[in-house]
């Protein structure tokens, strides 16, 4: 019987046409800033050139990615470009990108040469922040991921930053 029905209402294909140009569920994000969709996953692409204070010219070529789910505290990171030095520490910053760094983190990758030669882990988060205040900063896109190394530490600016967005993904 459903099958009869459902070749009647098929008839012409129409209805199969319409059907196929609907989408099936949830939410598509067009644009970054305009994303409706629920996400928990940010990313950064750091930079040398977006160290404050300025690297000497040399110094500004190195470039890293990093992923962050924050429900999990789980982030990965990649370094494109490695910078002089060994990455000593990564962390989190709830400082707009055109501001020096503030006395403390907001949030530890991880600290320490032996640490950080792994990339990936659980993040630590540094009171009095908290999950739900660093989730508003990135998505706000006020929140700095630096990462320093021994020859870039953090009276430097670090040795490469960027600043946190949200991902659609």
């Amino acid at each position: 019987m459903f099958a009869r029905a459902f070749q009647q209402l098929t008839a012409g294909g129409a209805l199969a046409t319409a059907a196929a140009m609907v989408p099936i569920g949830g939410t598509a994000c067009s644009h970054l800033d305009l994303c409706d969709c629920t996400t928990y996953t940010f990313a950064v692409d750091a930079r040398g050139t977006k160290v404050i204070p300025a690297l000497p010219p040399g110094e500004t070529s190195a470039s890293a990615s990093a992923h962050l789910n924050i429900q999990s505290l789980a982030y990965s990171y990649s370094v494109l470009v490695a910078p002089s030095g060994t990455i000593d520490s990564v962390a989190l910053y709830q400082v707009p990108s055109s501001d020096p760094l503030p006395a403390s983190a907001t949030a530890v990758f991880c600290a320490g040469v032996a640490a950080c030669a792994s990339p990936s882990g659980t993040m630590t988060i540094v009171p009095p922040a908290t999950i739900a205040t660093i989730e508003t900063s990135m998505r706000g896109y006020g929140t700095q991921l630096v990462f320093f190394t021994t020859t870039a530490q953090k009276s430097a600016g670090g040795a490469m930053r960027g600043t946190m967005y949200p991902t659609p993904y």
